[in-house]
Parts: C-alpha cells; sequence; structure tokens
C-alpha cells in the first residue's frame, strides 16, 4: 500500500490528521490533511495568504507556529489562521518604565487583598464595587446554572459570604487575571488559567496536599509578565502570594518546581522531560496530557461565563 493511500484510509476510519513543517502551498499528501502546521519562521509573508485561500477551500485548519513577536500574532490572525502557539505566548513586550494603567492597578489590588492571610470582605466589596465588570462577573458567575443555587444572589456581600474563602480566592484569582488580560490575546488567557488548573490536580495527585491554591496560582500567574508588560520579577512583586510560588517561577529550586516544570514541559511537547519530571514527582505519563486536556476544557468553560 503506498503512503497517500495508507493515509486517506486513515481519514476514512475518522483519524484527524496534521501536517507540519508547512512552509508554502501543498500538493500531494498535504491536500489531505486536517491540520496545517505552518511554520512562520520560514514562511514568506505573500505565502501565508495563499496557505490560507488553500486551508480554506480544503476545510483545513491553519496552525501558525513558531509565532515569537506581535507583529507576527498579528499577521497570522489577519490571515484568518485558526490556532496558534509559540514563544510569543509565554513571555511578554517588555516596555521600560511602562506604567500599568489604573484599571489593572484595580484589579492587582484585588489580587493582592484576596491574597493575604486575613481577607477582608469589607475591602475586597469596596474594591469590586469600583469596577463593575468585577461585580457583574461575580453575580453571574454564583447565579450560573452550574452552581445550582435555589435563590438569586443580588448584592455583592452576599454572594462573598455565600462562597466562602477559599473558593473565592480561587474565583477572585482567576477572575482578575482574566480581566487583566483583557487587552491580550485570548490565548494568553487559556495559558494562565489552563496552567493554573494543571498545576492544582498534577500537584495534588503529586502529594502537595492541602496546597491547591497555591499552585493554582503557580500556574496562572506564570503570564503574569505577559499580562502587565513588564519583567515577571516585577510583576510577583506586586502579588502577595507564597515565597515558593514566586521561587520556581523566577527558575529558583522549591517544592513547586518540578510541577510547574512539567506544566511547561507538557505545553512544548517535550517528551523525555516529561517522562523525567513525572517519575520524579510520581505521576504516570499517561496522566499528564489527560489532565492538561480536562484543564483546558475547565478553562473554556469558565471564561464562557
Amino acid at each position: 500500500m503506498n503512503c497517500p493511500d495508507a493515509v486517506a484510509r486513515l481519514k476514512a476510519a475518522g483519524y484527524g490528521l496534521a501536517l507540519d513543517g508547512v512552509t508554502a502551498r501543498e500538493d500531494g499528501l498535504g491536500r489531505l490533511a486536517d491540520f496545517l502546521i505552518v511554520d512562520l519562521q520560514n514562511t514568506p509573508a505573500d505565502l501565508m495568504q495563499g496557505l490560507a485561500e488553500q486551508a480554506k477551500s480544503l476545510n483545513q485548519r491553519l496552525v501558525a507556529a513558531k509565532v515569537e513577536t506581535q507583529a507576527q500574532f498579528e499577521q497570522a490572525r489577519s490571515a484568518e489562521f485558526n490556532y496558534f502557539q509559540g514563544y510569543f505566548f509565554r513571555k511578554p513586550k517588555v516596555i521600560a518604565a511602562r506604567e500599568i494603567s489604573p484599571a489593572k492597578r484595580c484589579f492587582l489590588r484585588f489580587v493582592q487583598e484576596v491574597n493575604r492571610s486575613d481577607p477582608s470582605f469589607e475591602r475586597l466589596e469596596n474594591l469590586i464595587r469600583q469596577e463593575v465588570a468585577l461585580s457583574v462577573k461575580l453575580l453571574r458567575y454564583l447565579n450560573s446554572p452550574a452552581m445550582g443555587l435555589r435563590h438569586k444572589i443580588t448584592s455583592i456581600k452576599q454572594a462573598l459570604h455565600l462562597l466562602g474563602e477559599r473558593p473565592l480566592k480561587k474565583w477572585a484569582s482567576a477572575t482578575a487575571i482574566s480581566f487583566l488580560g483583557q487587552d491580550k490575546p485570548h490565548e494568553l488567557m487559556v495559558a494562565s488559567m489552563a496552567r493554573g488548573r494543571f498545576c492544582e490536580v498534577i500537584g495534588s495527585e503529586a502529594g502537595l496536599t492541602d496546597l491547591e491554591f497555591d499552585l493554582y496560582m503557580l500556574g496562572s500567574l506564570s503570564v503574569l509578565d505577559a499580562l502587565l508588560d513588564t519583567s515577571l520579577r516585577n510583576a510577583l512583586d506586586q502579588v502577595p502570594i507564597s515565597p515558593d510560588v514566586k521561587g520556581a517561577l523566577l527558575g529558583e529550586q522549591t517544592p513547586f518546581s518540578d510541577v510547574y516544570q512539567l506544566a511547561l514541559a507538557q505545553e512544548k511537547g517535550d517528551w523525555t522531560r516529561m517522562s523525567e519530571l513525572a517519575h520524579t514527582i510520581g505521576i504516570k505519563p499517561d496522566r499528564i496530557v489527560k489532565v492538561y486536556v480536562e484543564a483546558v476544557t475547565w478553562t473554556e468553560r469558565c471564561l464562557a461565563i
């Protein structure tokens, strides 16, 4: 059986096929693929539109790989690429002496307050009232069908007391981070929250019990530099988090380091590193991908509320 026939049989059996390293219009096997992974570093700009037109005519999905700059991301998005991956989504565009906007400062104060050892519901209520979007998000969250509450929640004070401290901390951090990234690509929000959920679940299964919130913050704050367009160290200095979480994010060895590095290795598809870290923390390798897929699903559901 020749290669095109084998590929055709796989498609007929229901498999989805991806062709990696695409740099020009495809013929033969390339026309049978469901996904074309386009290497932006080696694809001339004048060919991107041609690839997009070909993909649309063949009902293919385009993945922009090796996206390293804002310009490349905008270019691929303009060409109607469907998915994006690359260094751009893991590191910020650092702008020297950039001032954080007043709106983002409000959300940072919210994250700071909720992460204190003794958060004040009164101060939280005042901060939420200052930003209408937070009020709407909190009430919508508690009144969503997923919460299953019998009575409609109509006041911020009622909502805060109903949630309780630990669920409130997680909701508040996820919500504030999503608002900090309103002017950023959606993929950055997905990366933040999915990493948070992934670290929370994997860390708990690896024996870091009663540290679920720290584990969630470990993953979600890993893109805080990109959200604020500043260095990660400077960004983390503005949030009162565990020294072990902060150390792991800055490359130091702490009890959280292996979990965080596992999240990064999984995203990069570094299977060798994943296997090593899984063995170190006592997690079965096949569990890693399953948890990550569940984390992305959870993230999309949260962002939709």
